[in-house]
């Protein structure tokens, strides 16, 4: 954060889960290689950070796991400690109009990884951007709205998957 800033980077900072997620991101948004931080499971440090050094906007990168956490409001999203809340996952399902059946599945569900699988599977893709908006508006609350959030989804293997915010991403 601190090269990020350094280097005039106050305007936008990408804040990934790894480096899949940032490897993703790139191809999503262009910005020079230090605005990109790996912040991994440590999510409110890096948003506190951002907002500490004067960044303006601030887009969120991860996977399901991660961001469906961040949504449910833990900022601390490593796997000891921080499951991922299957009942929360089944409540975004049934919003977006999953059968009872499918929430069902969900509840039964292993990992997020599964859930999405799910949601494919039923073609539910609609979850996707929903949890990146309770990932978005939590972490808005969380930073007292000092900045502009974005929040982008990618998969396992680097597909979008989801998108909540401002900018003109796709």
């Amino acid at each position: 954060m601190d090269v990020a800033v350094a280097c005039g980077h106050h305007q936008h900072i990408v804040l990934t889960t790894g480096s899949r997620s940032e490897k993703f991101a790139r191809r999503y948004i262009t910005l020079p290689e230090e605005a990109y931080i790996q912040m991994g499971e440590f999510t409110g440090h890096g948003l506190r950070d951002c907002i500490a050094k004067g960044v303006h906007s601030i887009t969120l990168v991860g996977m399901i796991g991660k961001l469906s956490k961040i949504g449910d409001g833990r900022m601390q999203t490593h796997v000891a400690g921080a499951e991922v809340d299957l009942r929360s996952l089944a409540q975004v399902a049934e919003s977006c109009g999953a059968a009872a059946t499918v929430v069902e599945q969900v509840l039964q569900a292993n990992t997020a990884r599964h859930f999405q699988e799910l949601m494919m599977e039923y073609n539910l893709l609609a979850v996707f951007p929903a949890i990146c908006e309770r990932a978005r508006q939590v972490s808005l609350k969380y930073i007292n709205y000092k900045a502009d959030v974005d929040v982008l989804m990618c998969d396992f293997d680097g597909s979008f998957l989801g998108y909540a915010g401002e900018r003109d991403i796709k």
